[in-house]
């Protein structure tokens, strides 16, 4: 898609993982991408990968099984960046501490922590062992 304001630039979308924040200057795109001429085949193509994409266990996925932690957690910042680190396969990106918002299904807005999937349930045990101020 041609980037509004900007000659020659481009945004790349693709069917696994949507809009990219980066945007591409003509020739890269010539250089790097194959231009497909049968407008079917590049509509089933996207369509399967699309579908394909929707898998939580899909290389690339765009849908991902994810924690968020809101309130104050300031405290528990290193407890929890330990329990990242401590868990193995996880990547380097993932063990990274992130501030995120979310918008929920009922159009609630929320900011918090983002907990990739698969330290969910290490960090509840984790914050379960914690003493509770009263």
């Amino acid at each position: 898609i041609a980037k509004a304001g900007e000659k020659n630039k481009f945004t790349i979308i693709r069917p696994n993982t949507g809009q990219s924040a980066m945007t591409k200057k003509a020739n890269e795109i010539e250089r790097n991408y194959i231009r497909v001429q049968n407008l079917k085949i590049l509509m089933k193509k996207w369509n399967e990968v699309f579908e394909f994409a929707k898998s939580p266990y899909a290389r690339g996925s765009r849908i991902r099984s994810i924690g968020i932690v809101t309130g104050c957690v300031v405290p528990l910042w290193a407890k929890i960046q330990g329990v990242f680190n401590c868990l193995p396969g996880l990547s380097r990106a993932q063990q990274t501490m992130k501030i995120v918002r979310a918008n929920l299904d009922d159009n609630e807005r929320i900011v918090g922590l983002l907990i990739p999937g698969e330290a969910i349930e290490a960090l509840i045990d984790m914050t379960s062992s914690l003493p509770v101020k009263s």
